[in-house]
């Protein structure tokens, strides 16, 4: 698949020149028709800021001297999805006047002091909402072999092609853990001085087909508010935050303090057990990334003073937008790849008492770490051995209720011999004081004093002791918080 992202800045100003692209030259205002000509892409998006709203503007026709004509667009409600109604029908129009094209348009929130708008709010708001943008595509992206992004970043506004070039990153990142080759090329072309009368201007592959590396996310956040109060006036922020917190409060006893970054420590570590316990259905982070932007959108105030359009937002996104939009791709990833995820996870099955894991899955589940040669090796060694260890006891002793890994350690015929507290002496000093955190990562999660093991109608299963709930702080060790 082939993906093209442009940002753009205010076209209106925009004058023709000519554009070389490869063997290919084309005269236009923009330099989106001559790469979509060369590409081909599959799909098109245009990433535009909502300070392009104003009451009344006309779309630039691009003939050669660029000047503007009657093709006049209007702002017809005075609410923000008004303003965005306005931005998208003219950033649509222009498209038609610049003869080309695109499958979406992103508008995105900005802040910034113009002629005839004035928006205040939080600058970073852009890149939390654009981060959600990419959360909406990332299952159509994971079906392809192949992904290939363009950036266009020749008409950007300053700030927009650096976010969405930092964002994108980290994004795809996330992506290849799931989709074996993606490439990302970055465009830009000469920049236009009119006064200079350039014969033509080149666009350059300023990044040329890089092929991006598996990158885990290395970060959590403390809380999950998502939203923030911003600027005064306005309803309560209580009042504001009710809805919000009522979809949050729909997982109890999962509580996204502790296990969203349980989860993406378990990505980044390598620790496929852990993936069960973090996981959630893909369609909740859906819901409340939705309930969240769509009380962000209700909750920005549109007024005029003084013949300028005002746009104030009364509240602000919270880093918890980006990290939950990163843990949704990464559960669409997993549940696309390894559908049993959901039916064994803790969300499903309610209480850390009730996981009941086969093992099977888990070694399944266990090679999506095979991008990092270290957890492959690790992994692979943990895993064998669990299979030996069992196959031996089973042998022995034949079925048996949950038993800790330590404890399979042992023979059987022995085991049966030695008191309560001479077992209990041997797995304590089987690990020292100050060395159970180093052992859980070590041995990918899979330490013998936190797993237990069952074998049920020659099957085996696989959980963590009902009382290792400490072990989701240590998974968010070496993750960077970022609220």
């Amino acid at each position: 698949m082939r993906l093209l992202i442009a940002t753009w800045g205010e076209p209106a100003t925009w004058k023709a020149v000519r554009y070389r692209f490869g063997e290919e030259e084309q005269q236009s205002c923009s330099t989106l028709g001559i790469i979509k000509k060369v590409i081909n892409p599959d799909r098109t998006i245009v990433i535009v800021s909502d300070t392009l709203a104003e009451f009344s503007k006309e779309v630039n026709t691009c003939d050669e001297r660029g000047r503007l004509i009657n093709q006049n667009v209007k702002l017809r409600k005075f609410d923000y999805y008004g303003v965005l109604r306005f931005v998208k029908t003219y950033i649509a129009k222009t498209l038609i006047a610049f003869q080309t094209s695109a499958d979406d348009i992103w508008i995105l929130p900005s802040v910034g002091y113009f002629p005839k708008i004035t928006a205040k709010g939080n600058l970073s708001d852009l890149r939390y909402a654009l981060f959600v943008k990419f959360f909406d595509i990332f299952e159509n992206l994971l079906k392809e072999e192949k992904v290939e992004i363009f950036l266009d970043i020749t008409h950007g506004q300053n700030f927009l092609p650096a976010f969405t070039y930092e964002v994108l990153k980290t994004v795809l990142g996330i992506l290849a853990l799931f989709v074996k080759d993606v490439r990302l090329t970055v465009l830009n072309s000469d920049p236009f001085v009119a006064s200079a009368k350039p014969e033509f201007l080149e666009i350059h592959r300023v990044i040329d087909n890089l092929k991006i590396a598996p990158q885990p996310y290395g970060y959590y956040s403390k809380r999950y508010d998502f939203i923030a109060p911003f600027g005064k006036g306005g309803k309560s922020f209580k009042e504001i935050r009710d809805k919000v917190d009522k979809i949050k409060n729909e997982i109890r006893p999962l509580m996204l303090v502790d296990y969203v970054p349980a989860f993406l420590g378990a990505v980044y570590h390598g620790l496929p057990l852990l993936l069960f316990y973090g996981y959630l259905e893909p369609a909740y982070v859906e819901k409340l990334l939705n309930t969240v932007f769509e009380t962000y959108y209700k909750n920005v105030e549109v007024s005029k003073q003084n013949g300028k359009l005002i746009v104030e937002k009364k509240i602000r996104l919270r880093p918890e937008v980006e990290v939950f939009a990163i843990y949704g791709m990464l559960l669409k990833g997993l549940k696309g790849k390894y559908p049993f995820i959901e039916e064994y996870s803790l969300f499903n099955r309610k209480e850390w008492k009730n996981m009941e894991i086969p093992f099977d899955s888990l070694e399944a589940i266990s090679r999506f770490f095979h991008f990092s040669e270290k957890n492959k090796a690790i992994l692979d060694k943990e895993l064998t051995d669990f299979r030996d260890k069992v196959k031996k006891y089973l042998n022995i002793k034949g079925e048996f209720d949950w038993t800790l890994l330590a404890e399979l350690n042992n023979n059987p015929q022995n085991r049966e011999k030695e008191s309560k507290a001479q077992t209990e002496s041997k797995r304590k000093e089987s690990n020292t004081i100050g060395n159970e955190e180093r052992n859980f990562f070590a041995h990918g999660g899979l330490n013998m004093n936190l797993v237990e093991l069952k074998a049920e109608n020659r099957r085996i299963f696989i959980r963590y002791k009902p009382d290792s709930k400490h072990i989701l702080n240590w998974a968010k060790e070496g993750l960077n918080q970022l609220s």
